[in-house]
Parts: structure tokens; sequence; C-alpha cells
């Protein structure tokens, strides 16, 4: 793609550049900095392709309409949590806008994949490093994680992952904002990672984490299993049973000024709702619900609201299996036999029709 790294080259200021569609090879996109937003497009929506999409030292940049998945080599090293567009931790606002990111060219049949096939398909969605950045109605399919920001003050608006091998959602920011979410159909590798729908901290070095201070989110839904209930892939050898992927998952303590409404999960674990430890808590409308009710194994205990918080507390409108949690709840509500099936908020049909 050198036409169009020369065409950036010879912008004096903001502009818009199209990009026709084929199947290209890497992107590297670097140095971008215009005084204002640089805007790379699709002629046509999502047929505009690239192994994988690279940004680093940029600002103010938007990809629109574009696509990732590798031409037909495998992605080695599964461990390393490699994504098809990337943007470096000295990029800031970064916008990515309408993609459609796959593992391979295979990912619609994702959950008829083996272990070995997730392995050497290990590559992920988006990965916005950046502060004040952008993901907005982007779809991932047949991933290893899906959706991951660890830029302070960055938002998601509008996200589907379906099919995904790790979490499919990664918040790992202060001042986060999620909104209008789904993530679907994940299953667990047996490598030490179980998934969460969305997983929340804050990184400080190495290893070391905290809680986040700030996350705002509306209208996040999740569903274990929606093709495939039998998948070898959800087995849970601890359990014995059917069941791996975890609902809201914000496991460390420490969190500050948690603003979240609509929430909805299909799991059959415990952790259908989880916060290790919050300071200022505000939740309505959280509905956590098994994905397996009258399979065999079907647990009654879980999913659970399990929540530590403390100072300002206002949480009303639950629906869960059971409860592990001290907080007051206004109109917390037992799941009964009569809670099923589960019916889908009407909310989340459109966040499912990002994928066409």
């Amino acid at each position: 793609m050198a036409d169009l790294v020369a065409k950036i080259a010879a912008l004096n200021g903001p502009g818009t550049i199209g990009i026709k569609r084929g199947h290209y090879d890497n992107l590297d996109l670097s140095g971008i900095k215009k005084g204002g937003k640089v805007t790379i497009v699709a002629e046509d929506r999502r047929e505009a392709l690239f192994e994988r999409i690279n940004i680093s030292n940029s600002t103010d940049l938007r990809l629109e309409g574009l696509g990732t998945v590798p031409k037909d080599m495998p992605v080695l090293k599964p461990r390393v949590k490699n994504y098809g567009i990337t943007a470096l931790p000295d990029t800031a606002r970064i916008e990515i806008v309408d993609a459609y990111c796959r593992g391979h060219l295979d990912s619609k049949n994702h959950a008829y994949w083996t272990q070995a096939e997730w392995n050497a398909r290990a590559l992920g969605g988006i990965f916005l490093q950046g502060p004040d950045s952008l993901i907005e109605g982007c779809y991932a399919e047949g991933v290893n994680f899906g959706f991951n920001l660890i830029g302070d003050g960055s938002t998601l608006t509008g996200g589907y992952v379906f099919g995904a091998s790790g979490d499919a959602c990664r918040a790992a920011a202060d001042r986060l904002t999620i909104t209008d979410f789904l993530g679907t159909d994940l299953i667990y590798k047996k490598d030490g990672n179980h998934p969460d729908l969305i997983q929340g901290f804050k990184g400080t070095g190495g290893s070391s984490i905290r809680g986040i201070y700030g996350f705002t989110g509306r209208r996040i839904a999740g569903i274990e299993w929606t093709v495939r209930h039998d998948n070898p892939l959800r087995w849970n050898d601890n359990l014995s049973r059917w069941g791996i992927m975890q609902g809201f998952g914000y496991h460390a303590q420490g969190h500050k000024d948690i603003d979240l409404e609509d929430f909805w999960c299909l799991t059959p674990v415990s952790n259908g709702f989880h916060i290790g430890g919050v300071q200022n808590l505000r939740g309505r409308r959280w509905t956590v619900l098994s994905s397996d009710y009258g399979l065999e194994g079907y647990d009654t205990r879980f999913p659970k609201i399990n929540v530590g918080a403390s100072g300002v507390i206002d949480v009303a409108d639950t629906l869960a299996e059971g409860y592990n949690t001290g907080i007051s709840i206004q109109n917390r509500k037992d799941a009964s036999a009569a809670s099923y099936p589960a019916q889908e908020p009407a909310w989340v049909a459109p966040i499912r029709a990002i994928a066409s």
C-alpha cells in the first residue's frame, strides 16, 4: 500500500482518502499528524481487506469500513495477543468505524473449530491503546480477543463479537464508556484464560493491576452459546459440565464510580456479574440467567450477581439465579422457571445487525 502511504504524506492538512476493494498485505500507518482528522475509507464497505493494520505515532486518524483477515497463513504464537487492528500507546484520538475483523477466512464456522485450529488462528479484533479513542459499529468474528481499550477516556459504541477464545471485550482504562455491545459464543482453549464477556481493570506496569476509575455502560449483552451448546470447548473440567464464559468481570478490588444500565447475560457459570470491590455504584436492569436452562447439568444456583461495594450505592431492578452480595438492591428478583425461555431485550437486535 505504498500509494496509500504516499497519498497520506501528501496531505497538507485534514482529508479523506478512499481505498478500492481488494485483499492487501499488512498496512502500517505511522507519523500521521495533520492538525485535524484524516479519514481512510473503503470505497466498498468492508471490501478493502488487510492482513493486519498497525498504527503508531499518530493522532486524529479515522479508519472507516475496512476489514482484516489473514489471506491463508495461520497466526503463530497463540499466547501472544495479536489483533487485526492495533494502535500503539503513542497514538491518540484513533477512530475505528464499521470494521469487520476475522481471525480466519473460515471464521463463520468457528463453532466447529478444534482447539488446535483456534490456537493457529489466534488473531483478535481491535486493540486501541491511546487515549480518547473510539470503536464504533464494528464486528469481530472467530477471533481470539474481541475488542480491547486501554487508553483513558475512550469509547466503544456499537460492537458485536461472534465467536472468541478470549474476552469479548477488555475495558482496561479509566473513564471508559461502552454502549450497545454484544458478545456471543465464547470458548475456552484450556490455556488458563477463561473468557469474560467484558473484563475491566487498569494495568499499572508488569503484571500489576488496579481497579478502574470511572466506567459508564449502557446496553451490554452476552450469550455463551447461540450455535452449538455441545461444543467440546464449552466443557468445564472443574465443574464436570458445560459452561465457561463469565459475564461482567470486574474481578479486582479498588474500582471507583461504575454506572451501568441494561446488562443482560446468559451463562451457566457462577460469575454472571462480578465486581470485586467498587466505591460508588449505580445500576439499573441487570439480568443474569442460565444459557443452559433445561439441558443436562443445568444448575439452578448459577449465574449469580456477586458484588462488593461501598460509598454511594444505587442499584435497582435485577434478576438472577442467585446473589452473593450484601448491598441493598431495590426490586431484586430471583429467577424461576417462569423466567425462561429468557426473552432477549429489544435493544439487542440492532446490535446484532452490525454484522450485516
